[in-house]
């Protein structure tokens, strides 16, 4: 088992580094079906929220052989991503300060296993990202794909929809950026899909772009780097009403019994056919999607 240093030290206002490595120790065979065989990357605070952070995508060399790498090339080089292939790798990596996990849509040399919908409010407004998770859901039933539900632990929810991955898919990134133009659509003044926050007005922001290239998500059961130690938490849909982007923390998780989530196997669809759905709908509707760059800058 895996040694927890420094136990005492407090990483959140009213949580020490035992806690926290206790937490993921506890909740590591839920956490693992999530992050395993996947390049994570590492938010870690080892000297506490209250200090500077460090985003962490290079395996450090200390790390144990348990730590699977995976070497991505980039412009100037290459990232070596750590790679969690056990319980021990989750507590191990909590140990080293790290108080969330952040992961791809896919797992190493696979197709994305997932589509994910960030429903990103200004801060605050629960009715309003409430609101708009119910629509949302409606419209991925729709076209065929029924997601799942998750707190953020930040400002909203996401909307997590379990992919097949035995067959060549469509591109996941433009079938989420189809259901984020058409949800804009249909509901101009609860959905927008503008990066920039001065021209949302108020509305709940689509974040489709967690599902593009390099880009990552929260990994459900993640604590989140706030005071209260909150958790990105799966739930039943029968749970939105009385659960707020932040409701799950640290502190109530002891009473998280059961797994809200079933199994992505026994679940995941096809995504060949709602995307044919969608791309109608687009037509429908006269959408034409723009083309954008990571930053959701629209390319030249």
């Amino acid at each position: 088992m895996v040694e927890t240093s420094s136990p005492e030290k407090l990483i959140f206002p009213e949580h020490t580094k035992g806690e926290v490595v206790a937490y993921y120790r506890a909740f590591a065979a839920r956490i693992l079906p999530h992050v395993m065989n996947r390049p994570v990357t590492l938010e870690r605070y080892p000297a506490g929220i209250g200090a500077k952070g460090i985003m962490q995508k290079n395996a450090a060399k200390h790390f144990p052989a348990y730590i699977g790498r995976y070497e991505v090339p980039k412009r100037d080089g290459t990232t070596v991503y750590p790679v969690i292939t056990s319980a021990d790798g989750v507590t191990y990596l909590a140990n080293q300060g790290t108080v969330t996990f952040h992961i791809p849509t896919a797992r190493i040399d696979e197709q994305p296993d997932r589509l994910i919908i960030d429903l990103d409010p200004e801060e605050g407004d629960v009715a309003q990202v409430r609101k708009a998770a119910v629509a949302m859901r409606r419209i991925l039933d729709e076209v065929g794909l029924p997601p799942l539900l998750m707190t953020s632990g930040s400002k909203g929810y996401h909307l997590v929809v379990p992919l097949q991955t035995d067959r060549t898919q469509p591109n996941t990134a433009e079938l989420a950026h189809g259901v984020a133009a058409i949800a804009a659509h249909r509901h101009p003044d609860l959905f927008t899909i503008e990066f920039l926050k001065k021209n949302r007005g108020g509305r709940v922001f689509v974040d489709w772009m967690r599902n593009t290239e390099g880009a990552t998500a929260v990994a459900p059961y993640s604590l989140r780097a706030r005071d209260e130690a909150p958790i990105a938490m799966p739930l039943s849909w029968d749970e939105l009403a009385d659960t707020a982007p932040r409701s799950w923390t640290l502190l109530r998780a002891v009473d998280r019994a059961e797994e809200a989530w079933p199994d992505f196997a026994d679940v995941a669809v096809d995504p060949t056919q709602p995307s044919e759905v969608v791309v109608r709908a687009l037509e429908e509707a006269e959408l034409a999607l723009v083309d954008v760059d990571r930053f959701g800058r629209r390319s030249e």
